[in-house]
């Protein structure tokens, strides 16, 4: 569906980060916040970055219009609500 809508292809980092969404939405009933994303600093996904403020601006680069937001959609989560990603 993403490739289909006129995007690039997702990286195998995306894809990760797109497991990862659906995975802990399974086992927790609610979507990761940015926050929480953000403290992992990529260490679920393979990529490791050495400060909280790098692995966001890699975020923000993977998803522009908003990594939680786009992360949801793409995993078939339902909508965030009240998701401040900062």
């Amino acid at each position: 569906k993403h490739e289909a809508d006129g995007h690039k292809p997702l990286s195998e980092t995306a894809r990760g980060l797109i497991d990862y969404f659906h995975a802990y939405y399974q086992e927790n009933q609610v979507h990761p916040t940015m926050h929480k994303l953000v403290l992992t600093l990529g260490k679920n996904q393979g990529e490791h970055f050495r400060d909280q403020e790098s692995y966001k601006n890699f975020l923000y680069e993977l998803f522009p219009h908003g990594p939680v937001r786009m992360l949801c959609k793409l995993a078939g989560l339902p909508k965030p609500v009240n998701e401040v990603e900062t």
